[in-house]
């Protein structure tokens, strides 16, 4: 009869708490349903079966007691032994949720079902790797991932740290089910075990009684199958079932993460998603941002639809790009790293920019070379970078896509109104990038170990992560030339034309030398009275009426910034300097209601006449800049 199984722990072996979790709540990821979505669908995505469009289902389902309670009933002793903040014991007098993810037109996990190690990485053993693995990976270096730590977000969201998988594989057809939970080392019966057990078939004796083999009862599938909403009959791919998941995975937020970081292989049309029935493929993708539900969506993903449907109209525009409308760069060297000087002139640059400035799009086919250390072979690859101005825009925009995987982490460029996307489906240039992730596929780093064997690595990364913000730059630059009357409209000196100056009291008769005993009087300019103060404070800004201005606000509008070297300060700004939505911003007020508080900017309703606004949070050690903008209640702006 299957059950679960934690092997004992062993003397001489390092008593290590699994910690993988910690990979997987990175603050741009915006939790652990976030991160399963990556994971899910990226692995399915890996597992393409030919060109098949890969359809990932998302669904939820209540069972009974008598329904679950023998796949879950032999782990409770082990629960008991563990429970803490991130796991919890189950009444299993109670339903119980379960959250059930499946990919179709998929290989499944194909390979050896009963080999215990594999010393060396070994290929289409995926079977092994999944099950027997963290840290150990099979995949192909041109895959999304290689890390092995992905899969251990499926325990981690659910509130017993458990998950049971069940594949149908595309070679043999052949159907195996096995269940994993990932606890803390701990005592039950005064026996030591290890953190990591096994649903499955067991020896009844001898070594092999800890080694967990799959179930391949046809009986015995169909009945959990049936148990948990299991929509696979044969059909090839994997079906993963999460007992109890966290209260933030919720269809509305599982939508939202996916559509949010796959929304260019569901535009290319190898990705379809059916998150509780809802399918959302590149026909009606559009209609399906539209209807999601706004004041469901989790407050901390950042989530407006109708900029984000601006983005997706621009991402179709690349998709559907013919090839002769790509401005084409000059060829890389070959013996060098790559700098932008040789990639474009200062010519060609003006030529690009008049492009851009016409039509408010552009696309460029940047060559890339990959050289491996102490090689001969040079590999010559490509990357593509999009660029768009969109006024409606209020802040800088950029998207960096490798293999279809949303590298979140990588900071662009900080021009606002200005969208841009990097897309990299090489496969050569696609392996050295990936080679240069992070275990949670959010960032490039130069430290990787698998990247270290790149020549001229390091700067190549900084060059592809550089374009977006070079490119921009470059192209909405401010020409250079001198525009001598640009100012003549506001400061200029007003004089009589009938009158010379020699008849002017006090007037410079220019015709002849002043000698110095002319009565010239410099008039008194009056600069307004601002209406609004402010002056630091520790860690902050605060921003107050002005008592002399007597003026009457009915908004106050701030802009924030940390000041820089060179450049508009604003327009610099990137939320991972500051955000004033995140809670370690404190925004105390007098007098004033916060409208809006998003990024840099604070929209205040004023309520009373001598209101004052105290904002802290902001780093110590860097200088603060403010614009501010106020609204009378006539309606003028200041």
């Amino acid at each position: 009869m299957p059950k679960w199984v934690f092997p004992p722990y062993q003397p001489g072996y390092i008593a290590q708490d699994p910690i993988q979790r910690g990979f997987f709540t990175v603050g741009s990821i915006r939790g652990l349903e976030q991160a399963l979505v990556r994971e899910a669908v990226q692995n399915a995505l890996d597992a393409r079966l030919d060109d098949s469009t890969v359809e990932v289902r998302v669904n939820w389902i209540t069972a009974k007691p008598d329904d679950y309670r023998e796949y879950i009933e032999s782990l409770t002793p082990h629960l008991v032994a563990t429970e803490d903040g991130a796991i919890s014991v189950p009444d299993l007098s109670k339903d119980m949720k379960f959250l059930v993810v499946e990919d179709y037109n998929t290989t499944g996990l194909e390979g050896d079902t009963d080999v215990p190690y594999f010393d060396a990485p070994q290929s289409g053993q995926n079977f092994y790797y999944f099950w027997r693995n963290v840290g150990r990976s099979g995949k192909a270096e041109s895959t999304r991932g290689r890390w092995g730590l992905g899969k251990t977000v499926f325990p981690a969201i659910s509130e017993i740290s458990t998950f049971f998988g069940l594949t149908c594989r595309a070679n043999d057809g052949k159907r195996y089910l096995m269940g994993q939970s990932v606890l803390k080392h701990h005592v039950v019966n005064g026996v030591n075990y290890t953190p990591y057990g096994y649903f499955g078939i067991f020896a009844s004796k001898g070594s092999d009684r800890y080694f967990a083999l799959p179930i391949d009862d046809d009986r015995e599938i169909d009945k959990f199958c049936a148990t948990f909403g299991v929509t696979r009959n044969k059909e090839a791919g994997l079906s993963i079932v999460i007992p109890a998941p966290n209260n933030d995975a919720t269809p509305t937020n599982i939508a939202v993460g996916a559509i949010q970081q796959y929304f260019y292989p569901i535009l290319v049309g190898t990705l379809r998603l059916v998150i509780s029935n809802v399918r959302l493929d590149a026909t009606n993708l559009e209609l399906g941002v539209r209807q999601l539900p706004q004041e469901k969506i989790k407050e901390d993903i950042r989530f407006d639809k109708e900029t984000f449907l601006r983005t997706l109209n621009f991402v179709k525009w690349t998709i559907d790009l013919p090839e002769d409308e790509y401005y084409v760069l000059n060829p890389p060297n070959v013996t060098m790293a790559p700098r932008w000087k040789a990639y474009l002139t200062d010519e060609q640059i003006a030529q690009a920019r008049e492009r851009f400035e016409a039509t408010n799009r552009i696309a460029f086919l940047v060559g890339l070379k990959v050289k491996l250390q102490g090689k001969r072979q040079v590999h010559l690859g490509s990357f593509k970078v999009f660029l768009e101005r969109d006024d409606k825009l209020s802040r800088a925009e950029s998207h960096y896509l490798r293999s279809g995987i949303l590298l979140v982490d990588v900071k662009g460029h900080s021009l606002r109104g200005i969208r841009g996307l990097v897309v990299v489906d090489d496969p050569v240039v696609s392996r050295m990038l990936g080679d240069a992730e992070n275990p949670a596929h959010t960032e490039w780093q130069k430290d990787t170990p698998a990247f270290k064997k790149y020549e001229h690595g390091p700067s190549t990364l900084d060059f592809v992560k550089g374009s977006l913000a070079y490119l921009a730059a470059r192209l909405t630059e401010v020409q250079k030339a001198v525009e001598r009357d640009l100012l003549k409209d506001i400061f200029f000196v007003q004089q009589p034309s009938t009158i010379s100056p020699r008849q002017l009291p006090g007037g410079v008769d220019v015709s002849q030398p002043d000698q110095g005993r002319s009565k010239f009087v410099m008039p008194e300019l009056q600069s307004p009275i601002q209406a609004v103060t402010s002056r630091k404070i520790a860690n902050g800004i605060e921003i107050s009426a002005n008592p002399e201005a007597n003026a009457a606000i009915s908004a106050v509008e701030v802009h924030f910034a940390y000041e820089v070297r060179r450049g508009n300060a604003f327009q610099r700004y990137s939320p991972l300097d500051f955000d004033l939505s995140e809670p370690n911003m404190k925004i105390e007020t007098v007098g004033a209601e916060i409208e809006t508080r998003q990024e840099n900017i604070l929209r205040l309703r004023i309520v009373r006449v001598d209101f004052r606004v105290r904002v802290t949070g902001f780093d110590g050690l860097r200088d603060i800049v403010i614009r501010i903008i106020t609204e009378n209640i006539e309606g003028n702006d200041e």
